[in-house]
């Protein structure tokens, strides 16, 4: 509820100003992304299996990444149960 005015206000004054510059920004912007129906590797002109490696090798290694972030920090990765039966209720 601290939020609440403040974003109000934020949402509405973002909305004020996309409809004042609209008319002006959007012809401008329209001409820069006519590039019709073309997937990413055709835009980047790459061969798409090469496209797909290095997204799998990007997701790999972010996934990698954040185990041994979670890992450094100490965080527990536990199962339910296993926490739920460390539990002292005595």
């Amino acid at each position: 509820m601290d939020y609440l005015i403040p974003g109000v206000l934020g949402f509405l004054a973002g909305g004020v100003l996309f409809g004042a510059t609209y008319q002006s920004i959007f012809l401008k912007i329209s001409t820069i992304g006519v590039y019709g129906q073309q997937s990413l590797e055709e835009l980047l002109h790459v061969n798409h299996w090469l496209f797909i490696s290095l997204f799998v090798l990007c997701t790999l290694v972010f996934y990698v990444g954040s185990k041994v972030s979670e890992n450094s920090k100490g965080v527990s990765v536990d199962s339910p149960v296993k926490s739920a039966k460390n539990l002292n209720l005595n």
